[in-house]
């Protein structure tokens, strides 16, 4: 049930186009959820099932959105961490880049004109 609750989740999230209405769009997503638990913990009682049952149901339910949660807060942490790496490479690039392209030569022609009698 968890991974079918995290597969559901992530669809419901994957209309989202910004980082703020995934979240809205999550915390929408399992607070409906939670709601169809608890009302489907209520009809269980209402229909004579024993205290016990429904306590670990709704223990159950509980883990799965836990878990759930948990397993989409780490993929947006991985997705934020990748972000941060694919950037050092272009750092490592661009910056001897700039410094050979732009910067060597004006200090060459200012040490010219500086250093010519």
């Amino acid at each position: 049930m968890s991974v079918e609750l995290f597969r559901r989740a992530r669809r419901a999230e994957a209309r989202a186009e910004r980082a703020e209405d995934r979240r809205r769009f999550r915390l929408e997503f399992f607070r409906q959820a939670l709601t169809q638990g608890f009302d489907s913990l209520k009809v269980r009682h209402a229909e004579g099932a024993s205290g016990q049952e429904s306590v670990h149901a709704h223990a159950r339910l509980m883990d799965d959105v836990i878990f759930s949660l948990t397993r989409l807060i780490a993929a947006d942490a991985a997705a934020r961490r990748a972000g941060v790496l694919i950037v050092l490479p272009l750092g490592l690039c661009f910056l001897p880049a700039f410094v050979l392209a732009g910067l060597v030569p004006v200090i060459v022609a200012v040490l010219g004109d500086v250093l010519s009698p």
